[in-house]
């Protein structure tokens, strides 16, 4: 029996607007990754940020919608990045002429 072909998941926003989106200091990031981020790594928000810039294509999990807004797309990361398993979501945000990185999720990844 032939094996299926399974497709390597697309990004849907490319990591150097991610990047430079951080660069430029246009990031929000919500309560929950912060406070998961402190719990598991004792990391704050330089070091997520930080960790998130080492992201490579090859770490994508997936690509998904959200579950409350059907039209927000989501990227999913799972890495080992600055000697810890990171597991993230996150996706930009249009705000007027200009767009913002909004991260979701950061935390340890249990798998």
């Amino acid at each position: 029996m032939a094996k299926a072909n399974k497709e390597k998941p697309k990004a849907h926003y490319p990591l150097e607007e991610v990047r430079r989106l951080i660069d430029l200091d246009l990031v929000d990031i919500w309560p929950e990754p912060l406070r998961d981020a402190k719990k598991d790594f004792g990391w704050g928000p330089d070091m997520i940020l930080e960790a998130i810039k080492q992201l490579e294509g090859k770490h994508l999990h997936k690509r998904d919608v959200s579950p409350k807004n059907g039209l927000l797309v989501m990227d999913f990361y799972k890495a080992t990045v600055m000697n810890e398993h990171i597991y993230t979501h996150f996706y930009i945000e249009d705000i007027g002429d200009d767009q913002i990185l909004v991260i979701q999720s950061f935390k340890q990844d249990e798998a």
